[in-house]
């Protein structure tokens, strides 16, 4: 494995091999607990983990019915083992919120399987994400636009269809309709279709080619969603506002993208993008999916706070030879809380999907062994794989604050051999890493 640290001591004669034990990762508490009823629709959500958490690459997520996201800010404790969630705005009432924790250690293992847990706010509430169920009924309209990288420039717009529109009821799980209207700005009237196999759920989606004639059929303005049943139909308007008001997110780039193209599955791997411009830990959010060929998804989808530019991947999140289609998101989102009858949200999301690849056999490795003792000195073989450059070091106590190089080689082979004197002290400590 790279970097991977082996370390030996020779004492009176004998080899030792020393590892040090690192804790599992887990989610200790959280406060509210999961459970909680009548939660303050403006509580914190406080999450406290066993061991420091690297806390670019961790997270929650809160969500509601059939998945709307509440955006919120993010503060970690100084030693990382506290993370405080804010949500602005604050939770929806009498609503069950689901929460989900996606979090990696400093030593990279992730918390698997993550975390999940719910509470419902206010009083009386029920149901909920947890159960899949809906306790609101949810309108929104939005827009997204998407992008495609293939190398280190940005990202280019899609060539076909690459601009969509959006509109989305989910009804609480206590009612039903026999049909969902929305009337657009223009005053053109669209079906909505049900999204099989769920009674609740209700989607309308328009694709153009460029953006004049998205503009043009699907303006800023309110839209109508007429929501029929045979005991009563229900009129909701949802602003969806400009883009002066809700800005159309820039197109993410992959920052290190000839990396995504030759990943090493056996390692973690760290997926970085430029910042998200204009993107804060309020009302705007990044959110990322993962999917093979064959439409199994890899990774699940992480959100996390519009002002996060990196994601640690754990090692062995993929295969082999696999080429992984990545959606990379940053979204806008403007939710606002009719009491508690119903929620409505309006956004504008920006996608760039690239394939990420990994690599045959590109597993590198360092391993020490066939220790020998003489008179006057240590040795010992390094067995090699798939690393140009390899530095032995050694120290003279483990509580040194560094440790000094014995040597360093830049054509090591598959195998090569290290001899330490004894005159450098009696007590000696090794380890191989790649370089430089």
């Amino acid at each position: 494995m790279s970097n991977r640290l082996v370390r030996w001591m020779v004492l009176a004669g004998f080899l030792f091999c020393f590892c040090r034990a690192q804790a599992q990762p887990a989610l200790l508490s959280s406060v509210p607990a999961s459970g909680a009823t009548g939660v303050p629709t403006n509580s914190t959500v406080v999450f406290t983990f066993n061991t420091p958490m690297n806390t670019v690459s961790s997270s929650a997520i809160f969500f509601y019915g059939s998945g709307t996201f509440v955006p919120a800010t993010f503060a970690w404790s100084s030693n990382g083992m506290v993370l405080t969630c804010t949500p602005v705005p604050a939770f929806p009432a009498n609503t069950n919120i689901t929460w989900e924790v996606a979090a990696l250690s400093t030593n990279g293992t992730l918390i698997n399987p993550p975390p999940i847990g719910s509470f419902t706010t206010g009083t009386g509430g029920g149901g909920g994400g947890a159960n899949g169920t809906n306790p609101i009924t949810i309108f929104e309209v939005g827009g997204a636009q998407f992008y495609s990288q293939t190398s280190s420039a940005p990202a280019v717009t899609f060539t076909n269809a690459p601009y969509d529109f959006i509109a989305n009821v989910f009804l609480s799980s206590n009612r039903f309709a026999t049909n969902v209207t929305l009337t657009l700005p223009t005053t053109v009237v669209s079906n909505l279709t049900q999204v099989p196999p769920s009674p609740w759920d209700f989607t309308l989606l328009g694709f153009t080619a460029d953006l004049p004639t998205f503009n043009a059929r699907f303006p800023s303005g309110t839209y109508t969603f007429n929501v029929q049943s045979v005991s009563s139909n229900q009129l909701v308007a949802v602003t969806w506002p400009p883009t002066s008001t809700l800005p159309q997110p820039p197109a993410p780039r992959i920052s290190n993208f000839p990396a995504t193209q030759v990943v090493d599955s056996a390692q973690p791997f760290t997926l970085s993008w430029d910042a998200f411009a204009g993107g804060t830990g309020a009302n705007d959010a990044v959110s990322i999916q993962m999917v093979t060929p064959q439409g199994l998804v890899v990774l699940p989808t992480n959100a996390f706070a519009g002002t996060v530019t990196s994601l640690l991947i754990p090692a062995h999140t993929f295969s082999e030879n696999t080429d992984c289609t990545v959606d990379l998101n940053f979204v806008h989102v403007i939710l606002i809380t009719n009491g508690t009858a119903y929620i409505t949200e309006a956004f504008r999301t920006t996608t760039t999907q690239f394939d990420l690849k990994t690599i045959i056999g590109g597993t590198s490795s360092l391993s020490l062994t066939s220790p020998t003792n003489s008179s006057s000195a240590l040795s010992f073989d390094v067995l090699v794989s798939s690393v140009s450059t390899v530095v032995v070091e050694y120290r003279t106590n483990l509580a040194a604050a560094t440790w000094q190089t014995l040597l360093t080689t830049n054509n090591p082979g598959s195998r090569f051999s290290v001899s330490a004197p004894h005159g450098l002290n009696r007590a000696m400590y090794f380890r191989a890493r790649s370089g430089p």
